[in-house]
């Protein structure tokens, strides 16, 4: 019988219990496994203890605290500089706090652990999720290396591929185990603009520029809605509520469920004793709100479908996250339309023509499978309105003037589509082609 990984969690209000908790875990273990031929090899383990106190356990003492004052070498006095002695330095000891309190088992030596990877998730004893966080950011910088030298602007994979590389290669790395951790942003930081949510959204949009060859000044929600590839956060909650919608009413969420109530019941009240009659533990709003949703989700799928109930779970999982997708494709639309009501309020010149049509995939054929990947790049920055012209290279101040070969004060995209008498042959053989194009948002 082979065995790869077995967790043992313990949940007491001091760390020696716990460590005396899991001892005795493990010996039930050994026992089980020597019944039934497995062994355990206690140099392989692993131990952390998650508690957001700082104050130490019982068997380190506090390390002395380490003030301006206590830093300060006090000036000789007048009896010192006649008998030239000096006072010497006070010796100031700062040495990092760390808990020796091990569970008690034979051939296990190992000091709890700073941080540990369960799972392909990062771990702190803190629980806080920012080493995760530039765990993924390490790994993206390789990937990001490796498509660059495939991805081009004139050749390499065409744009509907590339785009498929970034999504199972790269997004799926980001996302992975969003379910554990997204929650905690969010509690943290409710107003949904936390900086390591930041972090993640200038993650993708490094990637989207490298996929669509895009100019780093192109607006990142245009960029967004051509690539039809929602923001990280909308994809985060896209997870994490179809992930709650299938594990809802099932066993496994009310094994779940029952522990979660019956620790916050047990040590929550004695942690928070200012609180009553309020819900002190930090995770249960957002759990609340999850439950809600994803009850509102199981709701819809039962009325779309009479026989939801018969379905494998499987099929529930598919159906419930076409609802789910539906309804973050209805938010991206509010969104869409929002920033280009917003966009054309702000009175710009000239409105590029990615602004005309919604939020969906219809955008992804416009640009088409088969077209090289040199014509979807000009294709794009031409929708985008931007382009590597003297007008926006004067912007990025790599060149002096702004201005065009023919005399024109800016060479722009409208400029060049339009007006620039040195493309007037191309331009007329483009009219008879495509139809007359308006002289002020060249569409």
């Amino acid at each position: 019988m082979s065995m790869t990984r077995v967790y043992l969690l313990s949940v007491s209000d001091s760390r020696e219990t716990d460590c005396r908790i899991l001892a005795e875990a493990y010996k039930e273990c050994t026992s089980w496994g020597e019944e039934n031929d497995v062994k355990f090899d206690p140099s392989k383990c692993g131990f952390i203890h998650f508690t957001r106190t700082t104050s130490p356990c019982t068997k380190i003492p506090r390390s002395p605290k380490v003030t301006r004052k206590s830093c300060k070498i006090p000036g000789p006095t007048k009896a010192m500089r006649k008998s030239s002695q000096l006072p010497k330095p006070r010796e100031v000891t700062s040495k990092p706090f760390k808990c020796n309190c091990v569970p008690n088992i034979p051939g296990f030596t190992k000091p709890a652990a700073e941080s540990l990877r369960v799972l392909g998730v990062t771990l702190v004893s803190k629980l806080r999720w920012k080493p995760h966080i530039a765990t993924i950011q390490f790994a993206c910088t390789k990937l990001r290396g490796a498509l660059a030298k495939i991805i081009k602007s004139t050749h390499g994979p065409r744009l509907a591929q590339a785009r498929q590389l970034y999504l199972s290669m790269c997004r799926s790395k980001i996302v992975y185990g969003a379910t554990a951790w997204y929650r905690d942003m969010t509690i943290d930081h409710p107003n949904g603009n936390s900086r390591l949510q930041q972090e993640l959204e200038v993650m993708q949009n490094k990637f989207l520029r490298l996929i669509s060859s895009a100019l780093i000044s192109t607006a990142v929600q245009i960029l967004q809605k051509e690539l039809y590839v929602e923001p990280m956060l909308m994809h985060l909650e896209r997870i994490v509520l179809t992930s709650c919608a299938k594990q809802l009413d099932t066993e496994v969420w009310k094994t779940i469920h029952e522990r979660f109530e019956s620790i916050v019941t047990e040590y929550d009240d004695s942690y928070h004793p200012s609180s009553e009659g309020k819900p002190n533990h930090r995770f249960e709003g957002h759990t609340a709100r999850l439950e809600k949703y994803g009850r509102l989700v199981l709701k819809e799928a039962r009325r779309q479908e009479p026989g939801f109930e018969s379905m494998t779970y499987k099929q529930k999982g598919k159906h419930i996250s076409n609802i789910v997708k539906f309804v973050i494709d209805e938010c991206m639309q509010e969104r869409w339309s929002s920033y280009r009501d917003e966009y054309i309020a702000s009175g710009k010149t000239c409105p590029p023509a990615a602004l005309d049509g919604g939020w969906g995939r219809g955008n992804l054929h416009i640009h088409g499978r088969s077209m090289k990947k040199m014509n979807s790049t000009m294709l794009l920055q031409l929708r985008t309105g931007v382009m590597p012209l003297n007008y926006h290279r004067f912007k990025l101040k790599q060149i002096v003037f702004p201005s065009c070969t023919c005399g024109a004060a800016k060479q722009t995209v409208l400029h060049l589509l339009t007006g620039c008498p040195n493309f007037a042959a191309a331009r007329a053989a483009l009219i008879r082609k495509t139809g007359t194009i308006c002289q002020t948002t060249y569409r």
